[in-house]
């Protein structure tokens, strides 16, 4: 299921949305997903081409250069403060 998800993506020039995506996976092989974003969470994992640009949406990049780094930058980003917040927070 995951390599024909991997595929759809592929076929598809832009973002889909993941109930799109889900009703054509289930349609291809037979099989019900009962939780779509544990299934493409291991779908990321499976390919890092695979991402997710908006919620809900899935997309698949054929640009191989930088394929971990602008996650792992936003995962970071998100853990840091923003300046408004700390200049609060001090006083």
């Amino acid at each position: 299921m995951r390599e024909e998800a991997i595929q759809i993506l592929k076929e598809v020039s832009e973002p889909i949305r993941g109930a799109e995506l889900q009703r054509m996976i289930e349609e291809k092989t037979g099989f019900k997903i009962a939780n779509m974003t544990s299934f493409m969470k291991s779908v990321e994992k499976l390919d890092p081409r695979i991402r997710k640009p908006d919620r809900g949406l899935y997309q698949f990049v054929n640009d191989t250069a930088n394929t971990e780094e602008p996650h792992q930058e936003m995962e970071q980003n998100e853990h840091e403060p923003e300046e408004n917040e700390a200049v609060a927070e001090q006083k």
